[in-house]
């Protein structure tokens, strides 16, 4: 199914390996409960189905067919109830096919279980203008793309997620339970691996993620005899994540052309800006502490809508360039950072010397605390 974002549900109905000439094409309209019959698709329905709607263009875009009789590409016309055959990359998808729009020019799509017994987790994109379709990093399931598959964009809602995709792995491709939950990061083409499902999906094709009031939602849709009887009902809230890099500055100051090296074991604090006030103070909560690794990066979880502040504990900043006989990191002080700034009508890197007073350093444990930025992200939009 492929929701319009208004009042339009635009369904394809499907069809058994058996099957011959299925090509049935509805639309369903919701404010009035109402089906309407359409142009039939251009190619046998089959088990490597996929769906989705393009606001790009306004059009559907949808893969049909299966294993034995291959699939196409093709999109819909709204306005003239009208199918056109599109390249496509692959010569027939099956189990676990899915489309998803991500609220650009581009569509992106997994293969699905179309070797039934040897696992593939072939992902791949759609460039709507120029019509071409190239491979990138396979979802990681060790088991391969099954038949719950799913692919879901929740961009348009929540702003934070405009640049990843959800998805289930779907089971195995030998039709063994599938506990994977993954997000694709769209802009480095990177997969990472998300909290297990509770209970499994596989084995039937139907099921599918979707999203509502600040949750995914999916349904099991297994064999009553798996875990979980084969009809939960589940939902995962998911959370922002705030990622970055302290670094020691080297010549030339204040860029990065790849001179600068990240520093390990630094004290990173995540505040909330609890009294609202807009500045990071003594009657800020602090929500959670991470060191930096051994690149230097460190990462939080939002798990609020509270403003938030990143702070960096100066005096836990040692030097990556090694120090003098007899000296250790109670011996150093780091005395100058960069930060980012919003000046009315553009964003500006500006020197902070000593932070964001030039004449305090920090001091934790009063309640001092002088390295930090803004971290304008919240849970849901």
């Amino acid at each position: 199914m492929a929701w319009d974002y208004k009042q339009h549900i635009y369904v394809m109905f499907g069809a058994a390996y058996t099957d011959t000439g299925r090509r049935y094409f509805y639309v369903y309209n919701i404010s009035n409960d109402t089906w309407t019959r359409l142009s039939d698709t251009p190619f046998d329905q089959g088990a490597g189905n996929a769906i989705t709607y393009c606001g790009y263009d306004g059009k559907i875009y949808a893969i049909m067919g299966n294993k034995d009789k291959g699939s196409i590409f093709a999109c819909y016309d709204i306005k003239n109830d009208s199918w056109q055959q599109l390249p496509f990359i692959w010569s027939s998808t099956d189990d676990g096919c899915a489309l998803v729009w991500t609220g650009g020019k581009y569509l992106y799509a997994l293969r699905g279980e179309y070797l039934e017994t040897t696992p593939n987790g072939e992902f791949a994109r759609y460039n709507i203008e120029t019509q071409s379709w190239e491979l990138l990093s396979d979802l990681p399931d060790v088991g391969g793309v099954g038949d719950g598959a799913s692919l879901l964009w929740i961009g348009n809602f929540v702003s934070y997620y405009r640049n990843y995709i959800f998805a289930l792995g779907g089971g195995a491709a030998d039709e063994s339970p599938g506990y994977g939950f993954y997000c694709y990061c769209i802009s480095n083409d990177t997969w990472m691996n998300l909290p297990d499902l509770p209970y499994p999906v596989g084995y039937f094709v139907g099921n599918r993620l979707a999203y509502a009031n600040g949750s995914i939602y999916y349904w099991q849709g297994t064999p009553s005899t798996w875990y979980g009887g084969g009809n939960r009902f589940c939902s995962y809230r998911p959370v922002p994540i705030v990622k970055g890099i302290v670094f020691e500055d080297f010549p030339p100051l204040g860029v990065n052309y790849g001179e600068d090296v990240g520093i390990p074991n630094v004290m990173v604090a995540l505040f909330n800006d609890t009294n609202g006030n807009g500045v990071l103070d003594s009657s800020d909560a602090i929500e959670a502490i991470d060191y930096t690794d051994s690149s230097g990066q460190y990462s939080f979880k939002i798990s609020n809508d509270y403003l938030h502040f990143i702070a960096v504990n100066s005096s836990t900043v040692n030097t990556t360039r090694g120090l003098n006989s007899g000296y250790g990191i109670d011996d150093i002080w780091p005395d100058q950072t960069y930060q980012v700034e919003w000046n009315g009508s553009s964003w500006n890197m500006v020197q902070k010397f000593g932070g964001q007073n030039s004449v305090i350093n920090d001091d934790w444990k009063n309640g001092i605390y002088e390295h930090y930025i803004n971290c304008l992200l919240y849970t849901s939009d």
